[in-house]
This record gives structure tokens, sequence and C-alpha cells, in this order.
């Protein structure tokens, strides 16, 4: 038997029946809320110090290493920096899916998923071969068989629509991506840029539990290109459709990002979108949530964004009903009080007085230590 204890847990966030001050245990990988005094504890971690969530979910990465021309190995951006779920955005359509199920969720016991490409070879040589080219490399009916065939680990559609990307294609992609997924019962996300479609067009074709990613980006055509959160974006929000930071090398610009969170427009997902171009501009998750509450984010609200809200979204186990007897899957972080000095994605720089670090994470009941954060950016 293999136990671990939490020992006087200093703040918890978003899971009922842990509160402030509580031990508790995890045998074999199952939460128990009972502490047994006369057991010998494989691992005893002092967590006074320190605040438990659910393990946090970075809800945009590329990580089909090898076939997708920008992405990287899955353990980078994995349980060693707090992240317990990756969700891979979009680097895989239905002709090489059945390649990133073998190589890399199946080689993995911890969270990976896939929004799979509406485009049928997905992300190969990133933005010099377009997705969608031509109507051969869209085939609905192999893509909604390929999500029929693995629903537990395919949660979402994805597409590209910005100019470098569909080139002499328009919003007719957005529609018919979202038509698929709507039918399919999945959510579909939107990765966004100049345009190409508008983003006003992009968020009028979407429905509750769509996402569109690169939301705060500095591009022609971003969120406050009128000098204000528009209507549009409002409506969408009250609808439902979800907007992720989705940072990149060149989607996030800390001013759209500030300006628009002042006005109340508040991210309800943090992706990174970590690949071989952006990883040292985006940093871990953990840094891009340090950006964000560096906009005045409350950290509860933080912590909701890539916790309970994201694995709704999935469609996995958020806790909500409480923790006890149910597989530990959760990140152990602190606040760093240390000054550190990030950049956004256009070279902004970015002050912070309070880090998010990442201590522990306990991914599908196997404990893992956070590897030592470097100063600002990875």
């Amino acid at each position: 038997m293999k136990s671990i204890l939490l020992k006087n847990i200093g703040e918890s966030y978003f899971l009922p029946g842990i509160e402030s001050g509580m031990s508790i245990s995890i045998i074999d990988g199952v939460i128990r809320h009972k502490v047994e005094p006369d057991c010998f504890y494989d691992k005893v971690i002092d967590c006074s110090s320190l605040s438990v969530s659910p393990g946090w979910v970075d809800m945009h990465t590329h990580v089909y290493d090898g076939v997708c021309s920008i992405a990287m190995d899955s353990d980078c951006f994995g349980p060693e920096t707090g992240v317990t779920t990756l969700v891979d955005a979009g680097s895989a359509g239905y002709v090489t899916y059945p390649g990133f199920r073998k190589y890399v969720i199946d080689s993995h016991d911890w969270g990976i998923y896939e929004f799979l490409n509406y485009g049928a070879i997905g992300i190969t040589k990133c933005n010099k071969i377009c997705d969608y080219e031509t109507d051969e490399f869209i085939d609905e009916e192999r893509t909604a068989e390929t999500v029929e065939n693995d629903r537990a680990h395919i949660k979402g559609i994805k597409v590209r629509a910005c100019r470098v990307v569909l080139k002499n294609r328009g919003i007719e992609i957005v529609e018919a991506a979202a038509a698929l997924a709507h039918r399919l019962g999945l959510p579909l996300m939107v990765h966004i840029g100049a345009p190409g479609p508008t983003y006003e067009s992009i968020a009028s074709v979407l429905s509750e539990g769509d996402i569109i990613t690169h939301a705060f980006h500095g591009k022609p055509g971003n969120l406050l290109e009128s000098g204000k959160v528009p209507d549009w974006a409002w409506d969408a929000k009250s609808r439902g459709v979800l907007f992720d930071v989705g940072h990149g090398a060149a989607s996030f610009d800390i001013n759209v990002g500030r300006r628009a969170i002042d006005e109340g427009f508040l991210p309800d997902l943090i992706g990174t979108d970590l690949h071989k171009d952006s990883y040292r501009i985006a940093g871990k998750l953990e840094d891009v949530m340090t950006k964000i509450l560096a906009c005045s984010v409350p950290l509860s609200a933080v912590i909701e964004s890539v916790t309970g809200r994201a694995r709704r979204v999935l469609g996995i186990e958020d806790y909500n009903t409480g923790c006890d007897g149910k597989i530990a899957d959760l990140t152990l972080f602190r606040l760093d009080n240390t000054p550190r000095t990030f950049v956004d994605s256009v070279g902004n720089k970015i002050n912070t007085e309070n880090g998010i670090v990442a201590m522990y994470s306990i991914a599908n009941g196997k404990l893992y230590i956070c590897k030592e954060r470097e100063n600002g950016n990875i």
C-alpha cells in the first residue's frame, strides 16, 4: 500500500469537504478524509504554507511531438509543472489521430485529451500547409467516425480561423466546423488571429460551451479595436461562449487583457498554447496564471479557470460532489512574493509582486515533485 499524508493544508480551493488546517490521506491513490493515526505514510508533506486545488488543466497545448512541426514532448508541460491534464488543440486530424492516441495518450498514465482538428491531417507544417486547403482536406464523416471511436479522449473539435491559416477560405469553414461539433455534442474551439473572418463573425457562430482561444491577442481585429469590449462579445459570453487566454508566441497582449479585465470581461479558461516557438515567451501554466493574476483577476477566479471550469468542459472529475473516496488528481501550490518580470507575446513587460508556484501534483493518484522554477519565463 502506498500512502501520502497532506498535513495541515493552508488553503483549499474548489475541493468540497477539504478545509483550511485539515489533513488528508491519499491511500493507493484514493483521497481519504480520515487520517489513520497508526498508519506509516510513505510521504508526509507539510502543507501549512501551501494551497491545494483540483489538478490544473492546460486547455491549449501542442504535444504531438514528431508529427506536428511545432509540438513538444508532453512531459515538458505535465505533472512536474503542476499540470495534471493537458488538452492538445488540434495537432491531430482524423488521419493522424491514431498515432496520437498510441504514442502520446496511451504512453502516459495521466490525462491527455484531444480537440480533433476539423482538417484531416491536423497541424503538420504549421502555417505553411493550410489545414483546410481544399475540400479534399476535410472529411466530416471520417472525422465523426474517429470521434465516435474514442469519445473517452476526444473532447472537442478545433478549427483555426485566421488569414495565415485559411488563406482564401473564410467564415464558412468555422460554420461547418461548428455544425459538425454540435452534431457530435462536442464543443468547438476556434483559434482567432489577424482576420480572415472577423472576431465578431466568429463569435456569432458559437454556442454555449464553445471556446474562443487567443481571446486577448493584440493583432488587427482584436477584442478592443473599438476602444472597449463590444456588445457582441458580451452577448457571446452571456450565451455561454468561453474565452481562453491561449497565450502562445503571438496571441496575448497584456494591454488588451488588462483593459478588458478592467471592464469585467475576465477569461473563462487559461491555456498556454505551449509549443516550440512559444514556451520561452508564454512560460509554464503557472506563469500564464501569474500574468492573469497581475491583471487584477482574483486568485480564486484564476484557479477556477484551470480547475473546475476546465474540467467541466472536458467532462472529467471536478470534485463538485466531494472528494472522499475518489482518485486523487490535485495540485499543491504557493504564492511567492518575490518580484518577477515576465513578457507578453508582443514584448510588453509584466512586473508581478505575487507569483503562483506549483510545488507538487498528484496526477491519477501518483505524486510528482514540481521542477524548480526559474526566474521569469522558462
